[in-house]
């Protein structure tokens, strides 16, 4: 009979160890799933900025550009600064964003912002300049 009691007792504490491990690996298996649920949202579509491109560039385009995106004006930096409304330019293959920013007036010339127009095989981009009044 001692033999018998013993041999439940080893069970016993044999399936309370398998028990105590097979808890401890469930316990990890959530704890790594908890990580995959606290990973971060996938980042929206990028919004490429730029300088503005160089005047004597021609730039034909066959996709419109996207629309315009409104910027505050922040006020000047000093007198004698015009204000120029961002848009969007195209650089390396796609559509980049150059933002509104202040410029020193020229005197005696007038501003002509950048600015698209279709054409008969896409959309061609026109530069920003200063011209004679």
């Amino acid at each position: 009979m001692r033999r018998v009691v013993l041999s439940l007792t080893s069970i016993a504490l044999a399936g309370s160890l398998w028990l105590l491990v097979a808890c401890e690996r469930d316990r990890e298996e959530v704890h790594e799933r908890a990580v995959v649920v606290n990973e971060p949202a996938p980042a929206p579509a990028p919004i490429y900025y730029a300088e503005p491109p160089p005047s004597e560039r021609v730039i034909v385009v066959r996709e419109a550009p996207p629309p315009v995106i409104v910027e505050g004006r922040p006020p000047p930096p000093a007198t004698g600064y015009t204000w120029v409304n961002g848009y969007w330019c195209y650089d390396n293959g796609h559509y980049a964003w150059c933002k509104g920013r202040y410029i020193r007036t020229v005197s005696g010339r007038r501003f002509v912002p950048a600015e698209w127009h279709r054409v008969h095989n896409g959309w061609e981009f026109r530069s920003e300049r200063w011209v004679e009044r």
